[in-house]
């Protein structure tokens, strides 16, 4: 979806005003922000834009009934753009800083802090902080701003994305990480490297769909490259059952984990070959 420059600051503004009427308590129009239903364990809220500049960016969620500790993980994304453009200086040294925050239902501001990040090669900026429950919070917001600008490319777009999971409280903490995904409970964590046909590797970057199941991405997050599933076959067959798709032919290792028993499966995929979809029934037999 494309918003033009002006569209974009309008919204900007929009935010300003809705953040000056949450200071005072009980003046919050839940209606002004985007809804976040994590009963199901998840939820992504995306927005897309074409800007000439990179203009702040600014993200409103509705928590209801927030009674777990959450994760947050949002990201930014410039595409299409040529991945030599990240080897020039003006974009190599770009900066944006991530601020979060959040209000009770009764219109308490709080902190949840900031972070600054640098693009990496291929244009994403990515942030993880956790939201514990203690803080009672209703609404959350997240404000990207760009600190080293620099001249965006003709056909550039600037898409961001925010998830929202639920995590146990004694969840490892790497489930607090952008490239883990916990899964049933928190009770799984998957992981995924890669190594691409020029020597480039890294690891996926992780967004929850569902309390079993995620998305996986290397290089663009318009560009999903696998989802992965834990499910509850107890009753069938006495087993965890993992299952994986993959729409990529580079080189990438799944690892899963349980993280009661430390016990781990991993899936491999040779460089060159068309990933095969994996399907084990039989992946943990560590029921309940």
């Amino acid at each position: 979806m494309c918003r033009c420059r002006s569209f974009t600051n309008f919204l900007l503004v929009a935010a300003v005003v809705a953040l000056a009427g949450a200071a005072t308590p009980g003046r919050i129009a839940a209606g002004n922000w985007r809804t976040v239903n994590v009963e199901q364990g998840s939820f992504m809220v995306e927005e897309n834009t074409r800007l000439k500049d990179l203009d702040p960016v600014f993200q409103q969620l509705y928590l209801p009934d927030q009674d777990m500790d959450l994760k947050l993980t949002s990201l930014i994304q410039l595409f299409p753009v040529d991945p030599d453009l990240f080897d020039a200086g003006p974009v190599k040294k770009a900066k944006a800083k991530a601020t979060i925050g959040g209000f009770t239902a009764i219109g308490e501001q709080q902190s949840l802090g900031s972070k600054t990040k640098k693009f990496d090669r291929n244009g994403n900026l990515v942030v993880t902080l956790k939201i514990p429950a203690q803080q009672n919070l209703e609404f959350v917001f997240v404000d990207w701003k760009f600190l080293r600008k620099f001249e965006v490319p003709a056909g550039t777009s600037v898409s961001v994305s925010t998830a929202i999971e639920t995590v146990d409280a004694a969840a490892d903490p790497d489930c607090f990480d952008a490239t883990t995904l916990c899964l049933n409970d928190d009770r799984f964590k998957v992981e995924l490297t890669w190594r691409d046909f020029v020597g480039n590797a890294g690891s996926g970057v992780a967004f929850p769909r569902s309390d079993d199941s995620g998305l996986f991405f290397f290089f663009d997050p318009g560009n999903w490259e696998m989802l992965v599933k834990v499910l509850d076959g107890c009753n069938f067959n006495g087993h965890w059952w993992v299952f994986a798709a993959a729409t990529t032919d580079v080189e990438y290792t799944l690892t899963v984990t349980d993280t009661v028993t430390e016990e781990s499966r991993t899936y491999e995929n040779e460089l060159g070959q068309a990933a095969a979809a994996v399907t084990d029934t039989q992946a943990f037999a560590t029921c309940p």
